[in-house]
This record gives C-alpha cells, structure tokens and sequence, in this order.
C-alpha cells in the first residue's frame, strides 16, 4: 500500500488474468467438440497414453497443435472447436499412426467435420501394431555371416512394384531384425561384403542374395505379414560367386565422355528399385570406367546425359561368364523424339492454337517394365499445332496427358490407329506422329452403396487380357472413395465395357492384382459406357473372403 492508498498489481498476474478471460470467451463463442476412443485395429481393445492431436484450417496460426493423452480406455475429447472441417491423428511406440476412418495402416482416411460451433461429434480411431521380420545369415558352410547388409522391401499394392525399405547389418551371430513393419507383403536381401582371391588369382564375391535363397528377384519368396506379426525364421543361406572384371570407354560421337555415372543392370531386376542389384561406375577424365566384380549373367551397360535436344543415353546389353571383359567401347545415341499434333471432338470450338502452350511437356511417358528416368525434356512448338518433344529413353511406355486443355479431356492417344494411353508401345526410334485426340464429352459412372461404411468403389474394364496389365495411372482400371452418405462418382473414363464393385477400404489395397481383379469380377456389376455417358449404378458391399 502506498501513501495514496493504490494497491501496484504484478504486470504477470494482470497477462494471465487476461489470457484465462480470452479463453473462457472463446469456448464461450466456440463450444464444438471432437470426442472419441483410440483402439487398437485388429483386436478393438482400447488404447491407453497415445498422443492424440488435432489440425485443421480453424487452427492456423495457433502456436503450438493441440494433444492430449488418452485415458486408461484410449479416450479422448477436444473442446472449443469452430465450426469446419479436422484432421485427428494419433501416434504410440510400437503402433502405425492412426486416424479415424481408417481401415489399414497407412490408408486413406476423410477428415472429421463439425457442422455447427456447437456441435459434438465421437470418432473412433483405430491403430494397427508394427509387426517384425528377423532370421539369420549364413554361407555356404553353414557359418554365420557378420556385418552383411540385410533390407526389406515393400511391396506397392498399387502398382506391384517394391520399394526400398529398412536396412539393417547382422549382429555378430549373423542374426538380424526389422522392428516397426506396417502389414503387407515383402521381399528381404543380404549382401554380404566379402571380397576374396582364389588360389588361381580369380575374384569371388557373395552377391545380392534373396530369401530364401536365390540370386532373383523374380523367384523370391514373398514374406506375408500380418499386423502386430512377428516372423521369425527368415533364414538366407548366401554362396560366393566367381566375378569378372568388366571394363572400358564411354563415347559420344567417338569422343570420350568423362564424368559420367553407368550403371550395370542386371536382366530380370526390373520391378525392384534399381540400385538394389545395379553396379555403378563413373568415367575418369578420359571416358574410361571399370565394374571390378560382376558375377556371371546378362547385363544392360546404362548411361544418360542430360541437355534436351542434346541429351544421349546408351544402353549396351552384354553377358559376363566369368571371363574379364575389358576393352568395352559403349557409344551414346541421341535423345529419342515424339512428334505429335492435337485433334478435338467436341461440340464446342476448338481452343485456339496460341493458347496450347503446355508449362512443361504436353505429354509424359510412363515406364511399364522398369523405372527409368526421363534424361530431361525440350519442347518445340509449331504454328500448325504440332509440337515435338524430345528427351526420352528408350523402352516399354504408356502415353499420359496430366494437365489437357481446359474444358477438355483425352480421349484417346493415337500411334498407328492404337491407344497407346491404356496400350503399351515400344519405344525403339523417333516417333513422328502421336495424335491427342480430346473430347469435351467425357464419359464415367456415378452411383450409390447400400451400406455406407468406409469403402471404396472400383471400376475396371471387362476386357480380361488386360487384366495382367492394370496400371495405377489407367483410365481403365480405377477406384473413388464413398463418401459418408454412400455416392461415388468416377470421371474421365474411356467408353466401353466394365466391372464396377464397391469394397471395404481396408480389403482394397492390393485391388490391381490380376487374381484379385479375377475374384471381383464374379460379384461385380457389368456396365457399358458410351461417349459422353455417365451410368449410375446401385451397389452392394461385396466382402472378400
């Protein structure tokens, strides 16, 4: 108290009294609520301390994202929420993250939605246990082999191809263990790094080897695992391998050209990521290069330059036996180029020539058989509508059109009278004519499922040949998602015949497999789509056993 009778009050308490009456405002103008219970996704047993948070557009700007604990029975509750649209997630050791909705580790969720600022809303979100792989390594004495590299890789249900995954090295046992795998199929390797002389003077090396024990991707066994699954016993047995030295010049135009990365490919690698089983080497000043140990089989000599129009790439097959390989001459060949034109079918005029300028290529390839980059892409463009591109490689592709004009899309991508946009061509030489057809009348299906239950719908074509060709990026082989009330809709689909059937989310992952297409379509509903037509159709939920 001072001689005036006025009572000084700390700075601190007055912000914090402040803050407290902003926040009682707040839940006082926004009382939405997010409630619910984390579970685990196999067992429903609820899940205690896991982190919950919660994001979305109301809460930008917020310094810090809201999370809570769940309680012994993996409750939870978020109050004071505006009215819009909210991400929950949550995340505990040994557990995939969760969200509600989901149905799989790792899948598709929609976001929760608070209708009115008083609203209250109860989730369930489910989350799905690591499950592990572990087993031993040893040679071809039966020894256990120390520090060998050991990796996983995932299978992509969506376009069957593997990607890299964890790595880890054998202990001094010659044991290993992969913790934290989400359920799915995959594929393990050792590459052990011993290099030894023999007596004769001849290289050994232990090469990439698969389990269970094969030098091939292709005859690998597939380890299934479950959720929350631990498999053990996933043994590799490796076996040295005599190698060969594989040397020499890389030309372009029949000068050398230093500096520049190869790779040698093996044959029958192609659906695993390529440095997997892919030597590299890199030019010396003078062009030359060397592979110092290559086991016996048939391999691609790879090598590309970037530049656009003067981009080269080469690709020299060539086959080890064991013998040194030296003196190898490896010339570089142009960039391959696509010539094409646009046409449009349509009612409405076509747009202007001027106005068809692309921001990149008008059009890209899509690999089939391997991943293989594009070198780099240059685009010309003529005043009768034509443009060329060049800067490919050459291989197995499909036509894609990502980005057509506005009010347009494609209907077909013509090389010889043959959609090469669902239909694979070879790409050996230049092309000189690809035709873009587009249309202002697209076609697709829209309908309704019965049971409104997280599902996804699926429509693929009736054409059972091209059933062992289903490309994630097809227009013929396609999936939405239901929404909460039950409709579906599936736009820019090529006319013609077609299965559509709708799944549980969770047993659509690996929907594009020739002998999953197979059961579908014994339960699915067969519909014919014309030109500019979109069907509607009635679902049921289809189970699969």
């Amino acid at each position: 108290m001072t001689g005036a009778g006025v009572l000084k009050v700390p700075t601190v308490m007055i912000v914090l009294v402040l803050t407290v009456l902003s926040v009682l405002v707040v839940h006082a103008q926004n009382s939405g609520v997010i409630a619910g219970q984390v579970v685990d996704g196999l067992t429903g047993k609820p899940i205690a301390a896991a982190i919950v948070a919660v994001s979305g557009p109301a809460l930008l700007g917020t310094r810090q994202v809201p999370r809570v604990l769940t309680d012994a029975d993996g409750r939870f509750v978020f109050g004071g929420l505006e009215t819009g649209l909210y991400t929950i997630t949550a995340t505990k050791g040994g557990y995939a993250d969760g969200e509600p909705g989901r149905r799989r580790a790792g899948g598709g969720a929609p976001p929760v939605r608070l209708a009115a600022a008083d609203a209250s809303v109860n989730v369930t979100v489910p989350m799905w246990r690591y499950g592990a792989i572990s087993g031993t390594v040893v040679d071809e004495a039966g020894e256990p082999v120390v520090n060998a590299q050991v990796r996983t890789l995932s299978r992509d249900a969506g376009t069957g191809r593997f990607r890299k995954g964890p790595t880890t090295f054998t202990d001094d046992r010659g044991a290993y263990r992969f913790g934290a795998l989400v359920a799915g199929d995959y594929l393990v390797a050792a590459s052990p790094a011993a290099l030894a002389i023999t007596a004769a003077g001849r290289r050994q090396v232990y090469p990439p080897t698969f389990y269970p024990s094969t030098l091939t991707p292709s005859q690998a066994g597939h380890v299934t695992l479950g959720s929350g699954e631990d498999r053990g016993g996933i043994d590799l047995q490796v076996a040295p391998a005599t190698a060969a030295r594989v040397s020499g010049v890389l030309l372009n135009g029949g000068r050398p050209v230093p500096a520049t990365p190869l790779l040698l490919v093996p044959s029958g690698s192609d659906g695993v990521p390529g440095d997997i089983l892919s030597r590299q080497s890199v030019t010396d000043s003078a062009g030359a290069f060397i592979f110092a140990a290559v086991t016996p089989g048939r391999y691609d000599v790879r090598a590309s330059v970037a530049g656009g129009a003067a981009a080269a790439w080469a690709a020299l097959p060539i086959v080890v036996t064991g013998d040194d390989i030296d003196a190898l001459a490896v010339s570089m060949n142009p960039a391959l180029r696509i010539t094409a034109r646009s046409r449009f079918d349509g009612a409405a005029a076509p747009p202007p020539l001027g106005s068809l300028r692309f921001s990149d290529a008008p059009f890209t390839l899509e690999p089939v058989d391997r991943d293989f980059d594009i070198v780099s892409l240059s685009a010309t463009f003529g005043d009768s509508g034509t443009f060329a591109v060049t800067g490919f490689l050459p291989g197995r592709y499909r036509i894609r059109v990502t980005s057509p004009p506005r009010g347009w899309t494609l209907r077909a991508a013509l090389i010889d009278g043959i959609d090469v946009s669902e239909t694979p061509f070879e790409l050996k030489k230049d092309v000189t004519e690809l035709t873009l057809v587009f249309t202002d009348r697209p076609s697709g299906v829209r309908g309704h499922v019965e049971t409104p239950a997280p599902a996804v719908a699926v429509l693929f074509t009736a054409d059972a040949s091209a059933w062992l060709d289903a490309s994630p990026t097809s227009r013929r082989f396609r999936d939405a998602r239901v929404d909460d009330t039950g409709y579906f809709v599936v736009e820019d689909v090529p006319p013609g015949d077609y299965y559509v059937v709708a799944l549980r989310e969770e047993q659509s992952l690996d929907w594009r497999d020739p002998a999953r297409i197979e059961q579908l379509a014994r339960d699915a509903t067969r519909v014919s789509i014309g030109e500019g037509e979109t069907r509607v159709v009635a679902l049921g939920l289809t189970d699969i056993r």
